[in-house]
């Protein structure tokens, strides 16, 4: 498990490096578009690829795992070390890297099935509550056919619940629009009106859908704040879009519709109730936000700021695609070096001998001697003076050769059998019985024979 925990560390680290830098690749780009639903789009973009990011790291890791099992070379072998920051971690620290993994492994396991398990709490509690609805008077049923038929929705229902504070949309495929008991009053004035339209923009956005992913996505990454900050970010825009849309159509009755807004977030904090689905009161903190963006008009932008802006935007990106490769990390072990006490514990190397009746080149001379081994065996030896002269020495021609170049006598034997005389040409051998030795002037008849 060593290999494999420091792996997936060295991964995990780029997942939050590389999610950290989306976030601020993104809190830039939000700052550059003018319009709150290109601001949701790229907030759902991050979340949406952080969660792709992360399932696919979660994969690549499992069949990692299954695989490593069977593998004997490094684990880099098996998933391919990404490029950039390589770090190394001493070897000493893999029994404690390894506890590390299983536990942080452990929590998370706990820490998201219990989110996702309040998320699926909380659907099956919006399921029980929905029994309890009723119909809607015949002039607000009629005032939310006549809205559904403006914006082309056909399988919208609206239901009246007595413990709600605030109206709120549910579902996706087959919409829901909840609202409280105080709506029945608000029938008469336009402020009803405009509600049920901001309702019915969420469910042809399908928001409802998108929060739903975003608590699930901070679910499965609860670990990264940027996660949780992407999903406020995201609702905002939301609130903001939908406003937006109200407002673009009735633009007489935004002070109306701000109104109404308060009134609903007040209510909300009064009776605490739980939000069902996308509420409209949304979170009482954005109130302020979302009415000063009711009542300002909006700005116009000259070309050249626009043209600046995209120039921008694409620079952005740009950068970040740059960087991001920079932000992989690969952990590896480092060789621990040795304490004085373990060098000298470790054993010497063996001594490698030569093989029986090997020739072995000395240094100095450049010439063939006998082995350590053999020459120690020699010694205990008896010489001769003279020894017999083999068949190759006798057919050699010695009659015309100075002595004086050679000095005293040489000892010379017969060739060990295999061996020609072209290959014996540093070297005269001297014939002991039953061993082969070298004479003390073999460097003089080496130049001699060379003649």
């Amino acid at each position: 498990m060593g290999p494999y925990s420091l792996h997936l560390a060295g991964a995990l680290l780029t997942f939050i490096l590389k999610v950290a830098a989306g976030f601020v690749l993104c809190l830039a780009l939000a700052r550059l578009l003018p319009s709150p639903r290109h601001r949701f789009l790229t907030w759902l973009g991050f979340l949406l690829a952080s969660g792709l990011s992360w399932i696919a790291l979660l994969t690549d890791q499992i069949v990692s795992l299954l695989a490593h099992s069977a593998a004997t070379a490094s684990f880099a072998g098996l998933t391919g070390r990404p490029p950039g920051e390589h770090l190394l971690v001493p070897e000493s620290w893999s029994v404690w890297i390894g506890r590390g993994a299983e536990l942080l492994g452990a929590i998370y396991l706990v820490v998201a099935l219990t989110l996702l398990a309040r998320e699926a709490l909380k659907h099956l509690r919006l399921r029980a509550w929905l029994r309890h609805g009723k119909k809607p008077s015949a002039e607000l049923q009629q005032i939310f056919e006549k809205l559904c038929r403006d914006f082309n929705i056909r399988r919208c229902r609206l239901i009246v619940l007595p413990h709600v504070s605030t109206p709120a949309t549910v579902y996706w495929w087959t919409p829901r629009i909840v609202l409280p008991d105080v709506c029945e009053q608000l029938v008469p004035s336009p402020q009803m009106e405009n509600i049920l339209r901001h309702e019915l923009i969420h469910t042809l956005r399908c928001d409802y859908l998108w929060a739903t992913l975003g608590d699930l996505l901070c679910a499965l990454l609860f670990f990264h704040p940027a996660v949780w900050q992407a999903r406020k970010r995201m609702n905002m825009q939301r609130e903001l879009a939908c406003d937006l849309t109200v407002v673009e159509s009735r633009p007489e009755q935004r002070a109306d519709y701000a109104d109404s807004l308060a009134r609903f977030v007040r209510l909300a904090m009064l009776r605490q109730t739980p939000g069902l689905g996308v509420d409209f009161a949304a979170s009482p903190s954005l109130l302020g936000t979302r009415i000063r963006h009711i009542l300002a008009e909006p700005p116009q932008v000259s070309q050249w700021k626009k043209l600046l802006d995209d120039a921008a935007f694409v620079g952005f990106i740009v950068i970040f695609v740059s960087v991001s490769h920079a932000l992989s990390i690969s952990l590896d072990f480092s060789a621990q070096p040795q304490s004085q006490s373990q060098r000298l514990a470790a054993p010497a190397p063996a001594r490698v001998l030569p093989a029986r009746n090997t020739l072995v080149p000395h240094r100095r001379h450049n010439r063939l001697t006998v082995p350590v081994a053999y020459q120690d065996s020699l010694t205990t030896l008896p010489l001769q003076n003279r020894v017999p002269e083999s068949d190759w020495q006798q057919s050699q021609d010695w009659s015309n050769q100075d002595v004086s170049t050679y000095g005293e006598p040489t000892f010379i034997a017969a060739l060990p059998a295999g061996v020609s005389p072209a290959s014996m040409q540093d070297v005269v051998i001297g014939e002991l019985p039953g061993t082969a030795a070298l004479s003390r002037g073999e460097h003089r008849a080496h130049e001699h024979h060379k003649r």
